[in-house]
Order: structure tokens, then sequence, then C-alpha cells
């Protein structure tokens, strides 16, 4: 299973489109689409062949996130968190433990049943 495509839509407090962001992420382990995947995304091998490998697209992401279009959604948050210690102290510890490494079991498990495979 590999990303094929990463997109995001910033929205204002109305719920109305202030930016976007999407990229086309190349198969680094597959040579090919399946059928169902096509189906499914209408996303084509010759749509993804070009485009950037995942670490890549993800630091583009990255990037769009936390780029000059968002300096005011920044600065919004620094004057919030710096009238509330508290709210950025636990704002922190939330990143904090989402970024935290889980086990292999663990991650992959909420997603999938891995019950039916033994461990020699």
């Amino acid at each position: 299973m590999e990303t094929i495509e990463i997109g995001a839509i910033m929205l204002d407090e109305n719920f109305q489109e202030i930016s976007s962001f999407r990229t086309y992420v190349k198969p680094e382990y597959n040579t090919r689409i399946t059928s169902i995947v096509r189906d499914l995304t209408e996303i084509t091998y010759d749509m993804v062949i070009n485009a950037p490998k995942f670490d890549e697209a993800i630091k583009m992401f990255s990037n769009r996130c936390l780029g000059v279009d968002d300096a005011r959604n920044t600065a919004k948050l620094f004057h919030i968190f710096l009238k509330d210690r508290e709210l950025f102290d636990n704002t922190l510890s939330k990143i904090a433990e989402a970024m935290r490494p889980t086990d292999f079991g663990t991650s992959l498990g909420s997603l999938f049943d891995l019950s039916s495979f033994a461990v020699a």
C-alpha cells in the first residue's frame, strides 16, 4: 500500500476555501496502479510517473502548511497561546503524543485486523 496523492484544503472560520494543496506521489514500490485503485481514485500510473516521491511530496506539503501564506494563522495562534499558557502546553503535549513513534502492532493494528498472522 502506497500513497499516490496528498491533498488538503484550508478553510476560514466560515468554512470558505482560502487555500489548497494537491500533488500526486510517485509510487516507489509498485510499477503499476491496480484497476481497483484506478477505478476508485481515477488516478493512473501515467499521472504519477513524473510526480515527486513520497519524501519530497510530504516536504512540499509541510512547507505549504508552514509557508508564508499561513503566516497570519501562525500569528493568530501565537496571540492565543501567549494569553493562555496552559492551552499552549496542552497543545504541545498533544503534538508530541501524536508524533511519538509506535510499535508495528499499535500503528497498523488500528487500521487492519492482524490477528490472523502468526508470529514464529
